[in-house]
C-alpha cells in the first residue's frame, strides 16, 4: 500500500513538472512572437513613399508595398486604389498578400460620412429588394449590420465613420469612411481576398500607420 502511494505521488509530481514546462515554453514562445512583430516607428514612417491623388488625398506607404499590384488578373476599378504587400504565389493559387484598399464615391452634396452612409444604406436596400429574392426586412438587417457606423473617430485631424467588421469573425476587416470635399473615401484593410499567411500583427500595425498618415485635401 505504501509503495502504491509513493508511486502515485511520483506520477503526480511528473505530471506537474510537465505542465510547468508546457506553460513556460508557451509564455516564452508568445514573448518571442511579440518581439518579432515590431511595428514600424515614426522615424520609419517619415522615410516611406508618398502617394498623392491631386486635389483629393495623400498617403504614405513602405517601399516594400506596391501600388495596384497585378493580383488574380483583376483590373482595379477607376475609383479604387490598392496598396499591397505582395508575397509568393502559393500552390493553391492564392497570392500571399495584405491589401490596403481605398475606394472613392461621389458625394455631390458634401454630406458628412454619417449622412452619406444613411443615404447609401437606403439606396442599397432598395436595389436589393428590387432585384428580388429577399424581403425588405431581411435586406435592412443585412445592409445595416454591415454599414451602420459603430462610432466616429478622429484620424489625423479628420472625422471617420468606422463601420463594423464585415466578416464578424477573425481576421478582422477594418473599414473607415471619410467625407472629403465632394467625395467619400473608404479605407478598408485587409481586403477580403487576403491570404491568411499575410495576416501578421506587424502588417496590421503598418496598415494602421498608413491610415494615420492619410491626409485629405478638402476644398
Amino acid at each position: 500500500m505504501q509503495r502504491k502511494t509513493i508511486f502515485i505521488a511520483i506520477i503526480l509530481v511528473v505530471i506537474f513538472a510537465v505542465l510547468l514546462f508546457m506553460y513556460f515554453s508557451g509564455a516564452s514562445k508568445t514573448k518571442t512572437e511579440n518581439t518579432n512583430s515590431v511595428p514600424a516607428n515614426s522615424t520609419a514612417v517619415s522615410s516611406w513613399k508618398t502617394y498623392t491623388a491631386d486635389g483629393e488625398f495623400s498617403i504614405k506607404y513602405p517601399d516594400t508595398w506596391t501600388i495596384n499590384p497585378d493580383l488574380y488578373e483583376i483590373v482595379p476599378e477607376d475609383n479604387t486604389l490598392t496598396i499591397a504587400l505582395v508575397g509568393e504565389t502559393l500552390d493553391s493559387g492564392k497570392v500571399d498578400a495584405f491589401q490596403f484598399v481605398l475606394t472613392k464615391y461621389e458625394n455631390p452634396n458634401a454630406m458628412s460620412c454619417n449622412d452619406w452612409l444613411e443615404e447609401y444604406i437606403a439606396t442599397t436596400i432598395d436595389e436589393m429588394v428590387g432585384q428580388g429574392g429577399i424581403s425588405r426586412q431581411d435586406a435592412e438587417e443585412v445592409i445595416r449590420a454591415q454599414l451602420t457606423p459603430v462610432d466616429n473617430i478622429q484620424i489625423n485631424g479628420n472625422t471617420a465613420c468606422r463601420t463594423p467588421n464585415i466578416r464578424g469573425e477573425y481576421p478582422e476587416i477594418e473599414s473607415y469612411y471619410f467625407s472629403n470635399a465632394r467625395q467619400i473615401l473608404n479605407v478598408q484593410f485587409p481586403h477580403p481576398t487576403f491570404d491568411e499567411g499575410a495576416l501578421t500583427e506587424a502588417n496590421y500595425n503598418i496598415a494602421h500607420q498608413m491610415l494615420e498618415s492619410l491626409t485629405l485635401e478638402n476644398d
